[in-house]
């Protein structure tokens, strides 16, 4: 198991958001995580990068627990280890689209170039990020997620604003990235319509 999660709860103000949550995700194996919006989705992605600490329960990524772990040792398996799309795509204006990638590539990651290449991107790679169409934008903020060669993508609400063929090509480039380096996808969504992408699903 990649991810174990056992008895997780997490409150914000003295109000329960996550309440006695249990999961395992397999090395390589897709998840998704449903409910609609304020259920605590977003939260449960954080808490399992490690952007959180849960209130009691445990967080075991490849049997480390990320709940009694220090700071830096988390900062150092999330930048080792993790990949992130946001719904909010987050890239740098002033940079170019390969600047905005090298930010998060690890020198030992794949290059650059090859990620650009898989996603269509080969000739638009010194083009500041401000001036890219929306779709141009979500295929870099892919590229950026899966820079580093990370073992887990997550992957938060990517279809939430997109039309049905856009939320399908999102969804099949997400996909084709994630088996491609051979990571596990984890996905938090209201969106019914990527369903099917999935064999493993929970509900908050």
């Amino acid at each position: 198991m990649i991810f174990e999660i056992k008895n997780l709860h997490y409150s914000i103000s003295g109000k329960l958001i996550l309440k006695k949550i249990n999961l395992k995700v397999g090395d390589s194996k897709h998840l998704l995580i449903q409910g609609p919006s304020g259920c605590g989705k977003t939260t449960l992605l954080n808490l399992m990068s490690g952007l959180l600490k849960p209130d009691s329960g445990d967080i075991l990524f490849k049997n480390k627990n990320l709940s009694n772990l220090g700071e830096n040792e988390v900062d150092l398996i999330r930048s080792e280890n993790f990949g992130f799309i946001f719904q909010k795509l987050h890239l740098i204006g002033h940079l170019n689209v390969k600047q905005n990638i090298n930010l998060v590539r690890k020198k030992k990651s794949q290059n650059a170039d090859n990620i650009l290449e898989s996603l269509g991107l080969s000739n638009k790679d010194r083009q500041l990020a401000k001036y890219l169409s929306f779709g141009e934008a979500q295929r870099v903020a892919i590229a950026r997620g899966i820079a580093n060669d990370p073992k887990v993508i997550f992957a938060d609400e990517p279809t939430s604003s997109l039309d049905d063929s856009n939320a399908r090509n999102v969804m099949n480039l997400i996909f084709k990235q994630a088996r491609r380096i051979g990571s596990t996808l984890i996905v938090c969504s209201h969106d019914n319509r990527i369903n099917k992408y999935f064999k493993s699903f929970i509900k908050l």
